[in-house]
């Protein structure tokens, strides 16, 4: 149902950062040539590292759940969402390390997939919530953590860590406002744009 849909997406959101702090306090890896897959290649935080990854997308696909079938207004959010999910699951079962440099590869195209998917997910996000200050920082820093990613792993300069954490912070802070707005829109909700949320405008239909 549609009011569970933020519920939903932030329980996925804290899975994977919880999953995240858990697994640089058991094994800090290089800010620069370090990524978060790394996690999922040492048995000091693979079971967290999973656990994250599982977590999240099992409630990623619940929020898919929640938007109704029969309203063609988010159909390409749901199949984003959908997609994010399968893609978490993903990069789950191919750790680099464990199966070699194939699986390595296949690893390594499921994983930008995902952040393409995310960024794409992240612009529709975007054009709902462009009226509130936190979505618009939210996007900007998804769109810069994935530029800082992409040009890490063309060895531009190094700092791949953080280009996906910054990534992944602003796609779960978007991923939140958004959500907010989108089961405000699916209960039809249209109050007043006057009362306010944190960092903008009541989410409801823009004006």
């Amino acid at each position: 149902m549609p009011r569970h849909l933020l519920s939903y997406v932030v329980a996925a959101t804290i899975s994977g950062w919880t999953s995240f702090v858990v697994c640089f306090a058991r094994f800090p890896i290089s800010w620069r040539r370090g990524g978060i897959s790394d996690w999922g290649n040492t048995h000091l935080t693979i079971v967290p590292y999973a656990a994250g990854l599982l977590a999240t997308a099992l409630f990623t696909g619940l929020a898919v759940r929640s938007i109704p079938s029969n309203d063609n207004r988010f159909d390409l959010h749901r199949r984003l969402l959908r997609a994010n999910s399968v893609l978490l699951v993903g990069v789950l079962l191919t750790p680099p390390v464990v199966w070699g440099h194939a699986v390595g590869l296949l690893h390594l195209a499921i994983s930008s997939t995902l952040f393409a998917t995310q960024l794409v997910l992240g612009l529709l996000l975007y054009a709902m919530v462009r009226d509130n200050r936190i979505g618009i920082g939210a996007f900007a820093l998804q769109v810069i953590g994935c530029l800082i990613t992409l040009l890490s792993l063309r060895h531009v300069f190094e700092a791949l860590l953080v280009g996906q954490l910054m990534a992944q912070c602003g796609f779960g802070l978007l991923l939140i406002v958004g959500s907010w707005r989108l089961a405000a829109e699916l209960s039809g909700d249209r109050r007043s744009d006057s009362r306010q949320t944190p960092g903008g405008v009541l989410p409801g239909r823009a004006t």
